[in-house]
């Protein structure tokens, strides 16, 4: 993020996208209702290269290591708008 013209933050999306891709992490959204989760950073990290930047939950329950999927399940789950998410699990390939 960098000071704007006017006193405001703003965020360079090239900067946050290096910044991702260097430390092989990855900004993902859910639209529950669509069932599409989008990817953008370091996806190929997460196992996603034939699937990025968007795929199904399904998708990402298939790719996740047995052993972890009960992870996914609650990472999967409806939150409220802006509530903070953390996760870790492991993906075939990955």
């Amino acid at each position: 993020m960098s000071l704007g013209a006017h006193g405001r933050f703003m965020w360079d999306a090239t900067a946050t996208l290096e910044a991702l891709g260097a430390a092989e992490a990855a900004l993902w959204f859910w639209d529950p209702n669509q069932d599409r989760l989008s990817f953008t950073g370091a996806v190929r990290a997460l196992a996603l290269s034939p699937l990025a930047p968007e795929c199904s939950a399904a998708a990402i329950q298939a790719l996740t290591l047995p052993q972890d999927r009960k992870v996914v399940e609650g990472f999967l789950k409806v939150r409220p708008p802006g509530e903070e998410v953390v996760a870790r699990f492991r993906m075939r390939g990955g």
